[in-house]
């Protein structure tokens, strides 16, 4: 394009200015005004027009759809053209100093996950100094598993790091703009190389366009997979990690009064009221997403993911109804979950609904039935689905513990209850010296397994005792390091929501 051409399309911005700021409803104005400023490479700019635009479309419920257009476009915006402060899709690079031969750090880091080789040695690399040799690869959470047709999406690995190690350093980058992965990331890190952990510098860089959902990509499959356990893996973790994960990750794009990044869980559960553009720009950012799994290039991760399943786990308007089974529990809603009748439901089918979103009177509501109807049904659950059961219900947990104990019949129900009874002891703190207490750490229990202590750590965080969360988390790294044991990843859960 021409200079003449720009000049023209900076003309073109100055009269839909005008008519837009001597009529705050003419969305038309607003939105060409925002498109020009992109033309221009104004982002910063066009996206505010743009979210006037927004604003404008919620006083006309009418021009909804365009409002969701326009918070669609904004997250295109937020990548480039000087508003990469805004972006919620970064790649968080840790680089530390690393002078030692590089076999060594890729033997210290397998202690807690495979390291593996996944590129040929490039030449350059922009962010590290120019060498000739360094290794790239990929540093799993834990090993590869057999392929067979039955292989459960819980054994895949993830990718815990992106890992590069050339002359005098190191790189671990993940594609999350959750700071609290890049946090853990360090304290791993620090847990394994001791003194050796010096941090030379830490970036954040937006995702290209083509990279945009890297964050949904970071799960492994065994080579010689067959051809139908694949793509039934892909769509499960595409359902859970955008229906439990992404929901429960903070947005920029999300915030709200004095709020800087609410999850999308927490967005979907302020009144429409209490700010009216929150709800669209909610909207658009699915959209956007929605988008994105539909390049050919990339459809076959999504696996025809619906993302009517994502709106209906917020409580969001659904675009296609006829795509979602109505008595599917594993994406309802909290306001759904609260109309349930759980004694008709079985073990397998709780664990879907205590693992979603609830409200906190939901909550309060499964705690009393169950502890007065039939308690026995959580203690038939698997101890890490147990575990993340009565750790969610953890605001009542004398009286839990009592029903669950009171039914107890043998020697396996009765060892499950006692490491939970040690779990639920971390809590029992008052929430107003969490902050700055010193846990003791239950000595009575084994914490060995790995479904269970990571869990612990994101609700002890949840609950505001981040130096407890960090002081068990620690405790599972070195147990882990001792017996050279994969130590998984810690995603973040669907939150307790507070009730209007």
């Amino acid at each position: 394009m021409s200079v003449g051409d720009l000049s023209q399309i900076a003309q073109a911005e100055r009269v839909f200015r005008g008519l837009a700021d001597a009529d705050p409803d003419d969305v038309d104005a607003r939105m060409n005004q925002a498109l020009c400023l992109a033309w221009l490479g104004q982002n910063v700019d066009s996206i505010q027009a743009f979210l006037e635009a927004t604003r404008a479309t919620d006083r006309n419920q009418e021009l909804k759809d365009l409002g969701i257009q326009a918070c669609t476009l904004v997250e295109l915006l937020r990548q480039g053209g000087g508003a990469e402060q805004l972006s919620d899709e970064l790649t968080n690079s840790l680089i530390i100093e690393w002078t030692q031969p590089e076999p060594e750090l890729i033997a210290m880091l397998a202690r807690l996950g495979p390291v593996r080789a996944v590129a040929a040695t490039p030449t350059a690399l922009p962010g590290l100094q120019a060498v000739t040799e360094w290794f790239t690869g990929e540093w799993l959470d834990r090993p590869m598993p057999t392929a067979s047709p039955t292989l459960d999406l819980n054994a895949l690995p993830r990718i815990r790091a992106s890992l590069l190690v050339g002359q005098g350093q190191a790189r671990f980058s993940i594609p999350s703009s959750d700071p609290r992965e890049m946090l853990r990331l360090e304290r791993i890190l620090e847990c394994i190389l001791g003194s050796a952990f010096v941090v030379l510098d830490r970036q954040a860089r937006p995702r290209p366009i083509a990279l945009m959902d890297a964050d949904l990509w970071r799960i492994r499959v065994p080579a010689d997979l067959d051809q139908e356990t694949r793509p039934r893996l892909f769509r499960e973790w595409a359902e859970r990690y955008y229906e439990n994960i992404w929901i429960s990750t903070p947005k920029r794009a999300l915030n709200s009064q004095d709020l800087a990044a609410l999850t999308p869980g927490q967005a979907a559960a302020i009144p429409h009221d209490s700010d009216s553009s929150l709800r669209t720009r909610l909207e658009g950012l699915i959209a956007f997403r929605e988008q994105l799994s539909l390049r050919p290039s990339m459809s076959h991760l999504y696996q025809g993911y619906p993302f009517d399943r994502l709106r209906r786990r917020l409580g969001l308007p659904l675009v296609d109804p006829s795509l979602i089974d109505e008595g599917d529990l594993s994406c309802m809603s909290p306001s759904e979950a609260d109309e349930l009748d759980l004694l008709e439901l079985d073990p397998a089918e709780l664990a879907l609904v205590l693992s979603g979103p609830l409200t906190s009177s939901t909550q309060a509501r499964i705690v009393g039935q169950l502890i007065a109807e039939d308690p026995r049904l959580l203690l038939s659950l698997d101890f890490p689905n147990l575990a993340a059961a009565a750790l969610t219900l953890a605001n009542q947990p004398v009286e839990l513990l009592t029903a669950l104990q009171s039914t107890a019949t043998d020697s396996d129900e009765t060892s499950k209850l006692e490491l939970l009874e040690a779990l639920l002891s971390v809590l029992q703190v008052d929430p107003e010296l969490r902050p700055g207490t010193n846990f003791p750490l239950p000595g009575q229990a084994d914490f060995t397994d790995p479904g269970v202590l990571p869990r612990t750590c994101h609700l002890l965080e949840r609950a505001g005792a981040f130096l407890a969360a960090q002081q068990l988390e620690e405790h599972g790294i070195q147990l882990a390091l001792a017996a050279s044991r994969p130590w998984p990843m810690i995603d973040p859960q669907p939150p307790v929501i507070a009730d209007e």
